[in-house]
């Protein structure tokens, strides 16, 4: 008996490791082929019993199932195995395994799952797997393409140029993707993400198929007169790239000489992720402000055709983005079609379209939409879009409760990427119900006989309506074709969406992060033991979860900074380019550059103090939109209890700085706040030794360092660009425009003003702030309201070298430097170059100030 249990026990140990492959039936260590054999057989089952929940490319295509998005949320990178082997495993014990709980437990696959349970062999290859350590499939051997290498088959293309082609050449690089392991299967999609993107940002009549100018196909060419872009465009596209370097190596100094550019390459993926979404969406395409503006750049008059049924519309219940009733319309235009939606928060009241399928108006008949989307083909064929509110005016994202996006964790319709991904074979299907109930009800009360005859030609047959979606498909995907765009594979994501989440993906491995800097990973792991600055960086690669995207970009200037690999010059992706501050003061990014300072002899005006100089700002700075207002001093005032001069003094007449007296008794804060019109109103009567304590306070309470501008930040932020006397030209044609003056109107005389008097008593005095046009940088009254205090010293000796770099007037008087004219004095005393100065003491009530944050990294 003892012999026949044995050799029951026996029998069943071999059936047992009959169901293993032969390689896994013990516990021994795995030999690195086993291992590879091992990691295989792992990655087959979680793509035939995970990835389709588990998998953000599957999971969040368009109509997945809410339970697929709820899964996705918590893991979306299954395939990923060397992610799950450092987010799921945490060591060689399975209990210690989040992954090998859920499975052991039959929590994962869930019961009802389509795919069904895992077999008892599946589940003891996943508990083997965990036991070897989690080994991961080896990526195929690849030679690594570095920065020079880049940069020289760059040189190399463009030699092969005419020079005049050579200036509109740019660059796009998958180099970094290639070198972190991705698949040429990838790579591949990733390309025709680019073509499409590019010719879906492009205003020419012709499609315009990236050029792969390598072996590899890793750097494409692309033309930017070609997609009519211009250099402008494409400099707003580099100044965003967080990724933007300007190398000091022989190939890249050439190819910036050739180009004319100081970055003429930006990294793929990012371009698709930044690109695809505002706000460079709108700005490469140039999309208007509000749904009029765009109707009216495409030559369509939607209300027109809307009156004589020559748009075609259909009503839908429910649509794949929104929750409610929805009316899609289509118009011809010049370039194909013009597609508009109309969109509602609900389906009752004035959102009923089925009761009210008229309008947008205000009739008995007329429903009121919440927003929409237009869909509309560009000139080569490829599709633009747009959201809109309810007042037509152009947005970012969709009201969530309108519309959502499956695709998203979040569920936010980002215009343009969400667009793109959900319309990524053209227009989608709309079987109309509004036709059918109408004729069901017929003619009635409540569809007079009118009404009733213009809904049904409005709302087209659904033949002809089909016809109308499947002219507007072949068109799309004929440009999309030849872009070089593939049909899609069933269940394939939407190329540039593909890329985007390429992006999106957290830095899991040295090896990335090695490829993200343009290093190869032995080179960085070598440099990290040297620099401690790139320790942090590297831990949290390999720690469960890797880095977020974001915290990535953030560090990502420190670590060039630290390899000392070039120049970082992705200057929007560090700095904003507009910020709202705690005390609701707003300021604008204005960037480094160079201009000439000072006023050619030539000029009506000129004094001997303004020679030209020429001068480089090197550090982009923020600079307030306004001047500071008299409610924010205010604040200021009473949350430090903040004393001028003159009270502390309690002197009642004080010098004008210049060895003469004015007009300007010592008086009170309280005194100068009554005779402000508001709080809207510029603050004067401060000093610099006011405006300065005023810093200090913000910069306390922003947790950023506020200052007054230097003198020749004043300027080069005044001139925004031109050489002008001012920045709008020819005073005679823009100071009533631009600048409160004396130009503005006549004035009565100002001598006999005193603090008791009102600073709006019928003299056409002081101005709210943005009460005239800003320049081209935003800025408003820069040549009038009031003059503005600068933190420079005044010194002539200073204005006399032939160049310079951020330039402070060193301490060489008793003098501030004061710029700009005020509402008191004639334009040309506001000139660009126009210099004042008084001690730091002078205040009166033709002086105020305008603050400057610094920007660091």
């Amino acid at each position: 008996m003892k012999h026949l249990r044995l050799l029951r026990v026996l029998c069943i140990a071999w059936l047992i490791t009959l169901t293993l492959p032969a390689a896994f039936a013990a516990d021994k260590p795995l030999t690195p082929p086993q291992e590879q054999a091992l990691a295989k057989e792992i990655a087959t089952i979680f793509q035939t019993k995970c990835a389709l929940c588990h998998d953000g490319n599957t999971a969040r295509k368009p109509n997945a199932s809410k339970e697929q998005a709820r899964a996705v949320r918590k893991i979306d990178y299954i395939l990923d195995l060397s992610r799950v082997a450092k987010s799921l495993v945490k060591g060689a014990d399975p209990n210690d395994s989040d992954l090998w709980y859920e499975v052991n437990e039959d929590n994962m696959p869930p019961k009802d799952s389509t795919v069904g349970p895992l077999s008892k062999t599946q589940k003891a290859l996943i508990e083997k797997w965990i036991k070897a350590g989690a080994p991961v499939p080896a990526k195929a051997s690849r030679k690594s393409v570095s920065t020079e290498d880049i940069y020289k088959l760059i040189g190399d293309d463009l030699k092969k140029m005419q020079p005049a082609a050579r200036l509109n050449a740019r660059y796009l690089s998958l180099a970094h993707l290639h070198n972190a392991g991705d698949s040429e299967e990838d790579l591949q999609l990733y390309r025709e993400a680019l073509a499409k993107l590019v010719n879906s940002l492009s205003w020419s009549r012709a499609i315009h198929k990236p050029e792969a100018i390598d072996e590899g196909k890793l750097i494409l060419r692309i033309d930017v007169a070609a997609l009519g872009w211009g250099e402008s465009v494409w400099t707003t596209i580099h100044k965003a790239d967080p990724y933007a370097m300007k190398y000091r190596f022989e190939w890249a100094t050439s190819v910036y000489a050739m180009t004319n550019c100081d970055v003429p390459l930006v990294r793929g993926d990012w371009f698709a992720f930044a690109a695809s979404r505002p706000p460079l969406y709108h700005e490469v395409l140039a999309i208007p402000k509000t749904i009029d503006e765009l109707e009216e750049s495409l030559g369509i008059k939607a209300a027109e055709n809307i009156r004589l049924s020559k748009a075609a519309r259909a009503g839908v219940i429910q649509s794949g983005v929104s929750q409610h009733n929805r009316v899609v319309e289509r118009h011809e235009s010049p370039f194909g079609a013009y597609w508009k939606s109309y969109d509602f928060g609900s389906s009752i009241a004035r959102a009923d379209i089925r009761a009210l399928p008229l309008g947008p108006g205000g009739d008995a008949l007329s429903f009121k939409a919440d927003g929409g989307e237009m869909i509309f083909n560009l000139p080569n064929g490829m599709q633009a879009y747009m959201l809109v509110d309810d007042q037509g005016n152009r947005i970012d994202e969709g009201p969530i409760k309108i519309v959502q996006d499956a695709t998203r964790d979040d569920k936010i319709v980002i215009n343009g990427i969400s667009c793109m991904s959900c319309h990524n074979e053209g227009m989608k299907s709309a079987d109309d119900v509004i036709r059918e109930h109408v004729t069901q009800v017929g003619i009635s009360a409540r569809y007079p006989k009118d009404a009733y005859h213009h809904i049904l030609k409005l709302y087209a047959e659904p033949a002809a309506f089909r016809k109308l979606l499947q002219q507007d498909e072949t068109r799309f995907k004929k440009a999309l074709a030849e872009a070089g765009v593939r049909e899609p594979k069933e269940g394939q994501v939407e190329p540039v969406l593909a890329l985007v989440r390429r992006f999106e993906k957290p830095v899991t491995s040295p090896l990335l992060a090695a490829a993200e800097l343009g290093l190869a990973e032995g080179e960085l792991l070598i440099r990290a033991g040297e620099l401690a600055a790139l320790k942090p960086m590297l831990v949290r690669s390999e720690a469960r979860g890797g880095i977020p995207r974001d915290q990535f970009i953030h560090d990502y200037a420190r670590g060039v900074a630290a390899l000392k690999l070039g120049e970082h010059v992705g200057v929007d992706a560090i700095f904003p380019r507009e910020l709202t501050n705690v005390i609701g003061m707003k300021l604008v990014r204005i960037d480094a550059g160079t201009f000439t300072r000072g006023s050619p002899k030539s000029e009506q005006g000129r004094r001997d103090d303004e020679p030209q100089v020429k001068v480089k700002i090197t550090r982009p700075f923020m600079m307030g939109v306004h001047e500071v207002t008299a409610g924010q001093f205010d604040q200021f005032v009473r949350e430090t209890g903040h004393q001028t001069i003159a009270e502390k003094e309690g002197f009642a007449l004080q010098t004008d700085g210049r060895g003469g007296s004015t007009r300007n008794p010592g008086m009170t804060w309280q005194t100068i706040r009554k005779a402000m019109k508001n709080d809207n109103t510029p603050v004067s009567v401060v000093s610099w030794d006011d405006a300065h304590a005023f810093c200090d306070w913000l910069s306390r309470k922003d947790k950023r360092a506020y200052r007054l501008p230097t003198e020749a930040e004043w300027e080069y932020a005044c001139r925004a660009g031109t050489t002008t006397r001012f920045h709008w030209g020819d005073p005679k044609a823009g100071a009533t425009s631009y600048a409160n003056t004396a130009d503005a109107k006549l004035r009565k005389s100002i001598a006999n003003w005193t603090a008791d008097e009102s600073l709006d008593d019928g003299q056409a005095t002081l101005a709210p702030v943005g009460s005239f046009k800003p320049n081209a940088w935003g800025l408003f009254d820069m040549h009038g309201n009031l003059e503005e205090w600068c933190l420079d010293f005044y010194s002539p000796p200073a204005y006399t070298k032939a160049s310079d770099t951020d330039p402070v007037g060193p301490y060489e008087s008793p003098f501030r430097v004061i710029r700009g004219g005020s509402w008191a004095h004639l334009a040309e005393s506001g000139r660009s170059a126009h210099r004042s100065f008084m001690k730091p003491s002078f205040r009166d009530q033709f002086t105020g100030f305008r603050v400057v944050a610094e920007l660091t990294q």
